[in-house]
């Protein structure tokens, strides 16, 4: 973990890039509370397919997001809209994998992962929302 005391607070969302409104409305709740992207992929040029060994710009931009995780103080999941996306639940392994505080916003059918202490769960944006504030 790179993460220190000393550094702003940072965060990571995860999720499908046509949701990139509802990210984007995470992202504002997170940075007006004084958080920092650790990596906003949603700016990035998504590389070309097909992935796998040879896709040069596809390993770069898969290393910045896993790195953009382990630097986060909070990972958020965005899983609505979830049946066809396989990254964003690598990307939530590998949070967890890392010990980093998670939330799953939308997943209507949580995992046995949902049950970990440093993991939250909110049914939607709006409930994330008023659970995130809540907490403060």
């Amino acid at each position: 973990m790179n993460r220190t005391d000393n550094q702003p607070k940072t965060f990571y969302i995860a999720g499908r890039a046509k949701n990139v409104v509802a990210i984007r409305r995470v992202a504002a709740l997170l940075i007006e509370q004084g958080y920092q992207w650790s990596y906003d992929w949603t700016i990035s040029v998504a590389p070309e397919k097909p992935y796998g060994p040879g896709n040069e710009p596809a390993s770069l931009f898969a290393s910045a997001c896993l790195d953009g995780i382990r630097q986060a103080h909070v990972f958020i999941l965005l899983a609505t809209d979830s049946l066809r996306a396989r990254g964003m639940f690598i990307e939530l392994g590998y949070a967890l994998a890392c010990g980093v505080p998670t939330w799953i916003i939308g997943d209507e059918d949580p995992s046995v992962f949902s049950s970990l202490a440093h993991v939250r769960h909110a049914t939607n944006v709006d409930n994330f929302e008023i659970q995130w504030k809540g907490a403060l």
